[in-house]
């Protein structure tokens, strides 16, 4: 069993890990690999039919977990609680549950307070009591237990909109068995948008891309204009970050120099193992170049790459992609 703490709103976290709502799905996917010996088994769950139109899922069957990321932007937008039988949470100094205690309402009301109400889904059985930011979903064990609680008959059905603050109130919060918890941002889930900034704990030191402009003059690729953001470098360490936004330009021919003074230093350098189109080259060219190859600067938070040619250390290529699940290039 994990053990984590919930913050509305904002994340879920532990002493060695943090999961950000707004955090890209690659630094998640990092994350988890780096956690191979407490979490076992990650499922990722994609439309490969409308891969826009649907979120992206990271499912951790093992731990009970589930992320929910927002297909365009890869960020994560809902974290979702699956079962609370393989994770312990607190909030704050307070425990939620345990492996000894069980994932009761009665509890949840105990840490978070009473002050919501608890609706009632007829159709699903399922009770929902919504916090700023955080949301849980109850069930009673059985039938029995509902009409016991509720003084239902059998062919009784569950109210709509239950008053857990009422002293009326003929619900028994210690049958209420949590099932799902959701932590998203806004006031609640059908509200919930991603977080306009990236989060301060994103940044690492990297380079992100706000803006992309590809400009053509003559019929050709003039130049590519970036408008980049990251984080100050020298700060308070009471408060997060200050963010600072430039821009950038980018054109065929420029040096590795001109890149790194534009973009800064690059996630990864690759080298060509391999070019089929050699053979179309002069053969005092050919010569040359098998002593030597072409590289490429990855800069990943951009989704760019720039192929430099091997003798002049110049720029003969831009390569931009996305990180579409399903290709081979995912995530690298």
């Amino acid at each position: 069993m994990i053990e984590a703490e919930i913050v509305p709103e904002h994340a879920l976290r532990s002493i060695t890990w943090e999961l950000f709502l707004g955090m890209p799905i690659h630094q998640v996917i990092e994350i988890f690999k780096r956690l191979e010996g407490t979490i076992s088994s990650v499922d990722l769950w994609y439309s490969e039919k409308s891969p826009f139109d649907y979120d992206i899922l990271l499912h951790l069957p093992n731990n009970g977990l589930k992320l929910h990321f927002e297909p365009m932007w890869q960020r994560l937008k809902l974290i979702e609680i699956t079962d609370l039988t393989k994770i312990a949470l607190r909030y704050l100094s307070h425990q939620v549950n345990s492996s000894t205690k069980p994932p009761n309402l009665s509890s949840v009301i105990n840490v978070f307070g009473s002050t919501k109400r608890l609706l009632a889904d007829e159709e699903s059985g399922l009770y929902r009591l919504c916090y700023r930011g955080l949301t849980f979903l109850a069930a009673l064990s059985s039938p029995v237990d509902v009409m016991r609680s509720t003084g239902l008959s059998s062919t009784s059905t569950v109210g709509t909109l239950v008053d857990t603050g009422s002293a009326s109130t003929s619900i028994d919060e210690e049958s209420l068995i949590v099932r799902r918890v959701f932590i998203y941002p806004g006031p609640n889930e059908e509200a919930s948008k991603l977080p306009p900034e990236l989060p301060a704990g994103c940044y690492h030191g990297n380079v992100f891309l706000e803006r992309l402009q590809v400009v053509h003059a003559n019929g050709r690729t003039a130049k590519l204009c970036f408008d980049l953001v990251c984080q100050d470098l020298l700060s308070n360490s009471l408060t997060d970050p200050k963010l600072h936004r430039f821009s950038s330009v980018l054109a065929f021919g420029d040096t590795s120099q001109d890149v790194l003074s534009a973009l800064g230093s690059p996630s990864r350098v690759f080298y060509k193992t391999e070019d089929k189109m050699s053979i179309h080259l002069p053969q005092t060219y050919r010569q040359s170049r098998q002593t030597r190859c072409d590289y490429f600067y990855n800069y990943f938070t951009l989704g760019l790459d720039v192929l430099f040619d091997s003798r002049t250390h110049r720029a003969i290529s831009f390569i931009l992609h996305t990180n579409q699940p399903g290709e081979y290039t995912f995530n690298t």
